[in-house]
C-alpha cells in the first residue's frame, strides 16, 4: 500500500503578534498548529507558554516577505490570517497568500469599515471588529437589554461562530433563548446582515456573533455552533436488533451495552425467531447479565418477509445485523437475498458489532461528496461521543478505472471533510493510498476500533460494479456502522 499523505493536524498562519494575533495564538494552539509572523521578537518572546512550545511556530521578519512566508510554512497551511494592524501589509500579505500560494482560506482583520470591499473583491473574508460592538450597543439601546459588560480584557468578550448542521439553534426564535449574560449581537447570512430580533431565526450555515461575560460564552458559542451530540436520534429513537441464536446474541451483549451507554437511543428491541428452544429465556438472562434493559419479539415467518416488511415500520434509529459471512453468489451481486434488500431501502444505520470497544480509533473511507459527507457528520458526532480520534482515508483507483470526473470528485470530498473536522474541533489524521478500496480499507481496518461507511441506497449492484460498503460491512475484522445516503 502506497501512503501519499501522513497524520496532519489543521494548521493557521498568522501575521501579526498584536492583541488579535497573540489571542488567536492562545485559543488556537490547543486543537492546531500555529504558524505565527512578526517583526518585533519582543512581541514573539511574549508568546511563549507552559504548553505552546510544540504547537506554536514563530517567525520573525515582514510578512509581506515571500522568503518569510516560506520559512514561516505557508505553504502547508490551511488558513491565513491577516492581522498586522496595518491595512496595507494585511492586504499585501492577503494578495500573496491567494495569488502567489493559492490559499483559499485567507482573512484580515481591519480598522476601516470602509476596507471592506475592497477585501471582498480580492477574495477575502474581513472581519471589522467594530461592526459587533456597534451592532450590540444599537440592540441596547433600542430594546434595553439588561447588564452591561466592560472591556473584552476584563468582564466581557465577543465571538463569532458558525452555524453547523447539528446545532440545536437551527429554526429556532431567539426570543427562546435570552439571556441577561449574553446576547446575539449579529446573524450574517452569507453577505446580508440579519437584524438580531426576538422572532429572528437561526439558519444552518449563519455565522452569529455573540457578546456576553466571558466566563459562559464560550460554552454559548459551542451550543450555538454545534450543540451536542444526539446518535441515534437524528435517525430514529430505537436500537434494534435482529438474532437467530441466543449464542449470537450473548457475543455481542457486552458492546451492545457499551454502544447504548453511548448514545442517546430511548429503547432496544430485540426481534428474534424462535425455532431454537429457550432462546426468549435465554436473551433475557444475558440481557440481565449485562444490565440492557430491551423489551424482545418472537418474530413468525421468514427472515425474508421480515426485514423487507416489519423492519422498515420500526423507530430504527440504528438496526444491529448478525454478523454472517457472504455467499459465493451474494458476494459477486448473482443472488439478491433480505440483507441486501433491506440494505437498500432502511433509511436508519446498519451495524455488525465484533468485540472491538471501546472506540477510541474511528477509520472513515472517502467514497464521494454526499455520501462522504454524511458519515463525516456521523463520525464526528460518535468522536465526541466516545472521545475517539478519526482517520480519513482516500483510496484512489487507477485513473483508467475510475475516471477524470470520480477521482476529482473523491478529492474535493477529501478536503471537505478535513474542514468539516476543523469546524467540529475533531483531530484528524489524512493517509492517501492507490489500489483496490475494498482490500486497502480491510487491510487499514484492523487497525482501528470502529469503520464507518456511507452507501449509496440508488445503486445496484453487479458482478462487475460491487458494493464495496456492503462488501467492507460484512468482511470487516471490526465493528462498522454504515449510513445510507
Amino acid at each position: 500500500m502506497k501512503l501519499a499523505d501522513s497524520s496532519i493536524e489543521p494548521r493557521v498562519l498568522i501575521v501579526g503578534a498584536g492583541a488579535t494575533g497573540r489571542e488567536l495564538v492562545r485559543r488556537l494552539s490547543k486543537l492546531w498548529l500555529v504558524s505565527i509572523i512578526d517583526a518585533d521578537p519582543e512581541r514573539l518572546a511574549g508568546l511563549d507558554g507552559p504548553d505552546d512550545a510544540d504547537r506554536v511556530r514563530k517567525t520573525r521578519g515582514d510578512g509581506t516577505s515571500r522568503l518569510v512566508l516560506d520559512a514561516a510554512g505557508i505553504a502547508s497551511v490551511d488558513y491565513v490570517i491577516a492581522a498586522a494592524g496595518d491595512d496595507a501589509v494585511n492586504f499585501e500579505v492577503c494578495r500573496l497568500a491567494r495569488q502567489d500560494y493559492g490559499k483559499v482560506n485567507v482573512f484580515a482583520e481591519t480598522g476601516d469599515p470602509g476596507a471592506r470591499e475592497r477585501y471582498r473583491e480580492a477574495g477575502v473574508e474581513c472581519v471589522v471588529p467594530a461592526f459587533a460592538a456597534a451592532a450590540e450597543l444599537e440592540n441596547r439601546l433600542v430594546r434595553g437589554v439588561g447588564t452591561s459588560l466592560s472591556t473584552a480584557a476584563t468582564r466581557g468578550e465577543v465571538v463569532e461562530v458558525p452555524v453547523l448542521p447539528s446545532s440545536p439553534m437551527i429554526e429556532r426564535p431567539l426570543s427562546s433563548v435570552r439571556s441577561r449574560r449574553w446576547r446575539v449581537a449579529a446573524i450574517y447570512r452569507g453577505d446580508t446582515l440579519v437584524v438580531p430580533t426576538g422572532a429572528a431565526r437561526i439558519r444552518q450555515d449563519d455565522r452569529v456573533v455573540l457578546i456576553g461575560e466571558k466566563e459562559i460564552l464560550p460554552s454559548i458559542a459551542e451550543f450555538f455552533r454545534i450543540g451536542e451530540p444526539e446518535f441515534p436520534l437524528n435517525f430514529g429513537s430505537n436500537v434494534l436488533i435482529l438474532t437467530e441464536h441466543a449464542t449470537d446474541f450473548d457475543g455481542i451483549a457486552g458492546e451492545l451495552h457499551y454502544l447504548l451507554e453511548h448514545s442517546r437511543a430511548r429503547g432496544v428491541e430485540i426481534l428474534f425467531w424462535p425455532h431454537e428452544p429457550g432462546i426468549q429465556r435465554a436473551i433475557d438472562d444475558v440481557c440481565g447479565v449485562h444490565g440492557i434493559e430491551a423489551s424482545t419479539l418472537a418474530v413468525l415467518g421468514s427472515y425474508g418477509d421480515f426485514a423487507t416488511k416489519r423492519v422498515l415500520k420500526k423507530d430504527c434509529g440504528l438496526l444491529v445485523v448478525p454478523d454472517q459471512p457472504f455467499r459465493l453468489l451474494e458476494s459477486i451481486g448473482l443472488r439478491r437475498t433480505a440483507f441486501s434488500a433491506l440494505f437498500r431501502r432502511l433509511e436508519a444505520p446498519f451495524a455488525i458489532l465484533r468485540g472491538s470497544q471501546p472506540y477510541g480509533r474511528i477509520l472513515l473511507p472517502v467514497t464521494h461528496d454526499n455520501l462522504s459527507m454524511a458519515a463525516a457528520r456521523l463520525a464526528f458526532d460518535l468522536a465526541r461521543i466516545h472521545k475517539a480520534r478519526v482517520t480519513v482515508v482516500n483510496v484512489r483507483q487507477p485513473r483508467f478505472v475510475a475516471g477524470e470526473e470520480a477521482m476529482a470528485a473523491q478529492q474535493a470530498a477529501f478536503d471537505q471533510i478535513t474542514h468539516l473536522a476543523q469546524l467540529h474541533r475533531i483531530e484528524v489524521a489524512r493517509i492517501q493510498c492507490e489500489g483496490n478500496p475494498i482490500d486497502q480499507i480491510l487491510e487499514l481496518a484492523s487497525g482501528y476500533d470502529l469503520l464507518l461507511l456511507s452507501h449509496n441506497r440508488d445503486r445496484e449492484p453487479s458482478v462487475f460494479n460491487p458494493d464495496v460498503s456492503q462488501h467492507l460491512l460484512r468482511r470487516s475484522p471490526v465493528t462498522t456502522i454504515t449510513l445510507p445516503a
